[in-house]
């Protein structure tokens, strides 16, 4: 049985959040951060998560809305929200392979859309984590077990250039992977391997260039992952 999170609408201004997990998964500390974002407090024998709001979309037609470019606040709650979510998803012993713009809802609480909140769906790609002696610093690992695909323009290095199945990755590969989506954001692009050159990357995110997101997101995009850290500072 795959996991699931599905967005409803129930009328104008009522949605729901659907969830269903494998039953080896128990992401309680992911749910709790999700209802602490919507500032509600979820049924604990239901497995439906009931919110108001101005509007629910997704992230792909947000995006067609500003032309491909969001605005700072925009990033940074992107940055901030789903970083999150993947820090919870880790103690949860979740980890997330891929990203995709389809599959992140964007639920704006107010017309001006400033309280704007970012929430990962793609529970497809949501994988058990396991406990791994390895030269990986956080000792937990994502097992890549079957093909995926490397035209996906936010995978993680060691994603992209891998050719064996199976492998393992780090928890951090995520990391990578979000801020990548935050750089797209900013910017499009349409070739992965250009974003893997630090020089690139520091002139494709120059407009945010000394911000706390702009230190946030070179951070996530060391090439070692063991150097890598999810840190807003």
């Amino acid at each position: 049985m795959h996991s699931t999170i599905k967005l409803n609408k129930k009328n104008s201004k009522e949605y729901s959040l659907s969830l269903k997990f494998n039953p080896n998964q128990k992401p309680k500390h992911f749910i709790s951060y999700l209802e602490s974002l919507l500032d509600i407090k979820k049924n604990p024998l239901s497995s439906t998560i009931h919110f108001k709001c101005y509007k629910a979309e997704t992230l792909k037609e947000l995006l067609t809305e500003k032309n491909n470019n969001l605005s700072y606040r925009h990033l940074l709650l992107m940055f901030l929200q789903l970083g999150q979510q993947l820090k919870e998803l880790t103690r949860d012993k979740i980890g997330i392979l891929k990203i995709n713009i389809e599959d992140i809802i964007v639920v704006h609480m107010d017309k001006e859309q400033y309280k704007s909140k970012f929430i990962f769906k793609n529970s497809e790609y949501f994988h058990q984590l396991i406990d791994q002696d390895n030269e990986m610093t956080d000792n937990l690992a994502i097992e890549v077990y079957k093909p995926y695909d490397k035209k996906n323009l936010f995978l993680s290095p060691e994603l992209y250039h891998n050719n064996n199945i199976p492998f393992y990755i780090s928890t951090k590969s995520s990391y990578y992977s979000l801020s990548l989506l935050i750089c797209y954001c900013l910017q499009p692009y349409d070739d992965v391997t250009k974003i893997y050159n630090m020089d690139f990357i520091k002139t494709h995110i120059e407009s945010i260039k000394e911000t706390k997101l702009y230190w946030g997101i070179l951070r996530c995009l060391e090439e070692d992952p063991n150097n890598r850290y999810y840190l807003y500072i």
